[in-house]
């Protein structure tokens, strides 16, 4: 099992099992240290597994043999090949803490994305659209305002075009 090299916490296989070569770090949950996984390991058993994988799916037919579901078995065969490669990964992978703990390049699954304001007690439909639009981008809050009748509610338009005003408001 993949252990943080500091406190050896146990990590989940999900967040160690499926690690690339481009995303090799994580932080610990238990001591907040970044944690980079070895490159070379990481790039080669992917590129082992990309080859088997497609070679699974190039010569499907010769491998499963003519078969109505040979490419089904084929991919089914990726899917089964995937995991054990995880599997692998994560027994066998070589975890080191990061030289530098302030970078903050990789994206982390425990950041809130969610900062919507309090919704307010007794609120209204719009209201309510309001909050649950917060996050979206001023791009989708376009095509939602100038959307057909058909498309979105009379209250989701209007919650998007107050939201469009308040943020031209503020900049």
């Amino acid at each position: 099992m993949a252990n943080c090299p500091k406190c050896n916490n146990r990590h989940p296989f999900l967040k160690v099992g499926f690690l690339s070569k481009i995303r090799n770090k994580f932080r610990c949950k238990s001591c907040d240290t970044i944690i980079e996984a070895d490159k070379s390991f990481l790039g080669v058993l992917g590129g082992l597994g990309g080859s088997i994988a497609g070679a699974l799916m190039i010569w499907n037919k010769e491998i499963f043999g003519n078969q109505p579901l040979s490419f089904l078995m084929a991919i089914a065969s990726t899917v089964v090949l995937l995991i054990i490669a995880a599997f692998i990964q994560n027994s066998y992978i070589n975890l080191t803490i990061a030289e530098n703990q302030n970078d903050e390049s990789f994206k982390e699954e425990e950041i809130k994305i969610d900062s919507r304001p309090p919704l307010p007690k007794n609120a209204t439909r719009v209201e309510y659209l309001k909050n649950k639009y917060h996050n979206k981008s001023d791009s989708e809050l376009v095509s939602i305002a100038n959307a057909s009748d058909n498309e979105m509610t009379k209250e989701a338009q209007e919650a998007a075009k107050k939201l469009l005003n308040e943020r031209k408001n503020i900049t």
